[in-house]
């Protein structure tokens, strides 16, 4: 049932205006008082059908990149898209250190969600 909803899930994505909803969306996410107080913060390097929260790292807070290392992920320091490398699942992810910290956001990708929050991702755990 969850591949289904996957599939029809990517064909719904292909056609939506990513660029100006990824947009729209951190303008969003700028405004909320979580955001505004947080000072560390964990993004995603988006797929090609997936939001895109790089311009959320124009602003003054520290951003955070997971990365697949063996079966667990880890946070690595996001400074800019040159220090960057393709790694598990064929997305970029950083060279930088490992960091120790707990985060005080991290967004989570979604293929899907529905209006409680409940989030289809890509299946991938």
């Amino acid at each position: 049932m969850k591949q289904e909803f996957r599939k029809q899930a990517i064909l719904l994505r292909k056609e939506l205006d990513l660029k100006n909803i990824s947009l729209e969306i951190c303008q969003k996410i700028c405004g909320m008082p979580e955001f505004l107080t947080a000072k560390d913060i964990g993004i995603f390097y988006p797929k090609e059908i997936e939001i895109n929260l790089l311009p959320l790292s124009e602003t003054d807070k520290n951003f955070y990149l997971p990365k697949v290392v063996n079966t667990s992920m880890e946070f690595y320091k996001f400074t800019n898209e040159n220090d960057l490398k393709i790694g598990a699942f064929g997305i970029l992810e950083p060279v930088s250190e490992k960091i120790n910290k707990n985060l005080d956001i991290i967004f989570t990708p979604a293929l899907m969600a529905d209006k409680r929050g409940f989030r289809l991702g890509w299946g991938g755990g």
